[in-house]
């Protein structure tokens, strides 16, 4: 325990030494920039994909961290497509039996078709003549 001098007495010697050493270079860990925005989805509908990246600014170097992953990747536009109407031509479908036997009676032809979904409506699918 060290006291203060007073009333003229003798100063204390030093408390404290520092003596040099050396560990070796400090690490310098890998050091990236900021992610980019994300590029434009692959596809308008039924699941694309989109990434960003970023780049290395500062390579690791005397045991530093490497660095992390630079690409990321993921889904957009999940939504399903729309599907238009497919029909097949009326020449393809028969006429109905006339539905008389005598004077003015109709007959009616039908076409196939598939009804859309999110998409373009399908057109008649009947036709009727006398």
């Amino acid at each position: 325990m060290n006291v203060a001098p007073e009333f003229g007495g003798a100063a204390c010697p030093h408390t404290a030494e520092t003596q040099a050493c050396d560990h070796g270079p400090c690490p310098v860990h890998c050091a990236t920039s900021a992610f980019g925005a994300w590029s434009t989805c692959t596809k308008s509908c039924g699941t694309g994909s989109q990434s960003h990246s970023r780049t290395v600014t500062s390579e690791p170097t005397k045991g530093g961290y490497v660095c992390p992953y630079l690409d990321e990747v993921r889904s957009c536009n999940a939504a399903a497509c729309p599907v238009d109407c497919k029909f097949q031509a009326f020449s393809n479908a028969a006429w109905s039996t006339c539905t008389k036997s005598c004077g003015a009676g109709s007959q009616q032809r039908k076409r196939a078709q598939t009804e859309p979904t999110f998409g373009k409506a399908c057109p008649h699918y009947t036709e009727t003549r006398p």
